[in-house]
């Protein structure tokens, strides 16, 4: 289970960040958690780290894999 990776941080939703999931460009990713995941990693400053292709070829976006 992730939870139980030392390194692993869970984090819990913010009204913030859920905001900002609702701001990102209209064509982006239209999957919600998918979204959230961009605007979470936006929040904290960092790339997000995903094998999602919409992700990762959109241009507003800078992952780190």
């Amino acid at each position: 289970m992730v939870a139980a990776i030392p390194t692993v941080r869970l984090l819990a939703p913010e009204p913030r960040v859920a905001t900002a999931a609702t701001t990102l460009p209209e064509l982006f990713h239209p999957d919600p958690v998918d979204r959230v995941l961009v605007a979470q990693a936006g929040a904290l400053g960092v790339p997000p780290v995903t094998a999602d292709s919409k992700i990762r070829n959109d241009p507003h976006v800078q992952t780190l894999w």
